[in-house]
C-alpha cells in the first residue's frame, strides 16, 4: 500500500526534541535533518565545472610569444 506524503519543516524549542521524537517514533514517522554547508554561498558542481571549463579555455599558449619576445631582445 502506497501512502501519499508531505515533507514539512518544523521548529521547536530544544526542550520539546525528546518529545517530538518519542511522538515520531510512535507514529512510525521519520525524522531528516537538513545537511548544512559549513561556510560560504551554496555551489553546486555544475557551477565548480562551468568555471574550470572556463578557465581553461582562456588558457592560451604562450610558447610562439616567448619565442617572438626573445627575438626582438636579443
Amino acid at each position: 500500500m502506497e501512502v501519499a506524503t508531505q515533507n514539512i519543516n518544523v521548529s521547536l524549542p530544544v526542550t520539546d526534541m525528546k518529545f517530538f521524537k518519542e511522538l515520531v517514533k510512535k507514529m512510525g514517522w521519520r525524522i531528516e535533518q537538513e545537511k548544512k554547508l559549513k561556510a560560504g554561498n551554496p555551489v553546486t558542481m555544475a557551477a565548480i565545472k562551468e568555471a574550470r571549463t572556463q578557465d581553461a579555455a582562456g588558457i592560451i599558449d604562450t610558447s610562439s610569444y616567448d619565442a617572438f619576445v626573445n627575438s626582438i631582445l636579443k
